[in-house]
């Protein structure tokens, strides 16, 4: 059965692709105080309930196809790429525009997500005399919005580095800014994922996003 068949048939008939779904979110849900929201994203799957044929399993499978293939590549601009192609599609199957989108994304991050974020990856102007009254998340996101753009309607930024682990900042530019960056690839996954996951809940009778 093809993956991507949203038929009468259940995605999750197929068993491997069911153990291949559920392996890649049993790593956003490992703690305990997240179990009972993995046992209702489980039961939602054992039990289908028309799951399959909605907007929210697409989503599912969305972020789980994209940030896979973040995984796999190479470059850090293209692993920035492929989740900003996930924030399109999620926009697109909330009839959203992906500007509505990313303006509402950042409300589904935790605090700790933000703090975490704005801490290791530092944006500033090239030109001091810009105008700073955006929120610094609200400027995480645009510069992710301009590296997109310069990757695939430029062809530049390719060798730009997002993801630094060791202890020193390096630093580098996209369009009009600068920045510093010390972000952990697999902490910048977590909380990217986990807030999709809010995301997409959020609007879902089933599920609490504070759970989460």
């Amino acid at each position: 059965m093809n993956d991507t068949d949203l038929g009468s048939d259940s995605l999750f008939s197929c068993k491997k692709y069911k153990e291949k779904v559920v392996k890649f979110y049993l790593e956003f849900f490992k703690e305990s105080k997240d179990l009972d929201v993995y046992l209702q994203i489980i039961d939602l799957l054992d039990n289908d309930n028309g799951f399959s044929k909605n907007n929210m399993l697409r989503m599912f499978n969305q972020i789980q196809r994209f940030v896979e293939l973040a995984r796999e590549s190479e470059f850090d601009c293209l692993k920035i790429l492929y989740f900003y192609i996930c924030f399109e599609s999620l926009a697109k199957l909330n009839g959203l525009s992906k500007n509505q989108f990313l303006k509402c994304f950042p409300n589904y991050i935790t605090n700790n997500g933000k703090n975490y974020l704005i801490k290791n990856f530092v944006i500033e102007y090239k030109n001091k005399n810009e105008n700073k009254s955006k929120d610094a998340i609200c400027i995480f996101f645009q510069l992710l919005k301009d590296l997109r753009n310069s990757i695939v309607h430029e062809g530049d930024c390719w060798y730009n580095v997002i993801f630094n682990n060791k202890m020193v900042a390096i630093t580098q530019c996209v369009g009009k800014y600068t920045y510093s960056t010390k972000l952990k690839y697999k902490n910048f996954e977590k909380i990217i994922v986990k807030s999709c996951l809010q995301f997409v809940f959020s609007n879902h009778k089933l599920f609490n996003q504070n759970e989460i």
